[in-house]
């Protein structure tokens, strides 16, 4: 990276609330294992001939091997006869793929973010665990500058954004209302459930789904922080910084959607243009954009600072956006079930006489919060 690179990076994992540090002489962010997760599923995490070509990733050495994450968010739709759903219970289990393969990266809770690349086989402390560094690398096709941002950088920085405001945030695949072709992201507000969580000790207010199925991992959150107000569905769409065009055409992708009713407010993510919300010394219409005051927008400033319009108008029927919420819980109560063993899951009494995977998308909705995270402590005690 080149200081002027490392500058914005540096303040949008501040701007992020990580805590800024050094390891072998290059700046860090102390940054909760959980993010790196869905760092990786968001951009990847394996390693390419080319650094300075193809997508942006991060890369993890490891003690023996690099660690490759799972990339992609692993909820599976799919469509039955009266109805379609997002079952986490068909996806592959991070529990197994990570703690498995990896036994190290869940040693400590959490990772250090490095702004510059260090080589491992320069690293003689042995005491230091190698699953706890995190190469943050940005890739760059031959069309683009030093200052392109993509699309999956952009997703990350406003999931975490939003996660830390309280939402629950994930990419559920891209379909969580199971169109064809669906949005870059979902944040959900989910007052009752998240405080239950959080007085579980499950999450902290905000979260995302992979701290659910990793919980008897991760262990118990204590930083609780309520989530107030009602329920609130939001859609975001990401873009890449190849033109200030992306802008509008992030904005008509967004106005479709909402035109379903589902989601309460829209948002584009794009960085670098907080001239549009007159985060600058003229307000947008002065300097020629045209504010566009029907839609939210999550962006940077050019020196890497969060800027951030809160969606100005309240769309959604409340029948619809009721219905997306139902099946947010759903999905959460099958990621928690996700942290014990099928055949545990079908010992629970509500659950006996489940058939299938399809039946137990809807047969989660006789148990309650309490009574799955007791049953995963009991399961997982020593």
């Amino acid at each position: 990276m080149t200081v002027i690179e490392k500058e914005f990076w540096s303040n949008v994992f501040s701007d992020l609330g990580f805590k800024k540090t050094e390891k072998f002489g290059v700046q860090a962010f102390e940054v909760p294992t959980y993010e790196i997760v869905y760092m990786a599923q968001v951009l990847g995490s394996r390693k390419e001939p080319d650094s300075k070509k193809g997508p942006s990733m991060i890369v993890i050495p490891g003690d023996d091997e690099e660690i490759n994450l799972p990339q992609q968010c692993p909820w599976v739709s799919i469509k039955g006869p009266m109805d379609c759903m997002l079952n986490p219970m068909l996806s592959p289990s991070l529990d197994l793929e990570l703690s498995n393969n990896f036994p190290n990266f869940f040693e400590n809770d959490k990772k250090y973010l490095l702004l510059e690349y260090v080589d491992p086989e320069s690293i003689e402390d042995e005491e230091i665990n190698r699953s706890d560094l995190v190469d943050f690398r940005l890739g760059y096709s031959d069309k683009h500058s030093l200052d392109y941002i993509d699309e999956p950088i952009t997703e990350y920085i406003t999931s975490s954004y939003f996660r830390k405001e309280g939402y629950i945030v994930d990419k559920f695949s891209e379909s969580l209302t199971l169109r064809t072709e669906g949005p870059d992201l979902f944040a959900i507000k989910y007052p009752e459930l998240q405080n239950t969580l959080s007085r579980l000790s499950v999450t902290e207010g905000g979260f995302y789904l992979n701290e659910l199925e990793l919980f008897s991992i991760l262990g118990e959150k204590l930083n609780r922080k309520p989530v107030e107000g009602g329920n609130k569905s939001a859609v975001i769409e990401a873009e890449s910084t190849t033109s200030s065009g992306r802008f509008s055409a992030g904005r008509t992708q967004v106005k479709g959607y909402l035109e379903e009713g589902c989601y309460n407010e829209g948002y584009v993510a794009l960085a670098r243009e907080s001239k549009r919300i007159g985060k600058e010394e003229k307000g947008p219409a002065e300097i020629g954009f045209d504010p566009f005051e029907d839609i939210g927008i999550f962006t940077t400033n050019c020196k890497g600072n969060i800027c951030f319009r809160k969606s100005p108008m309240r769309y959604g029927r409340e029948d619809k956006v009721n219905v997306l919420i139902e099946n947010v819980e759903r999905i959460v109560k099958l990621a928690l079930l996700k942290n014990i063993s099928l055949n545990k899951v079908f010992d629970i009494d509500e659950l006996t006489d489940v058939k299938s995977f399809y039946d137990l998308y809807f047969k989660v909705d006789d148990l309650d919060l309490e009574q799955i995270v007791d049953f995963i402590k009991r399961e997982n005690s020593p």
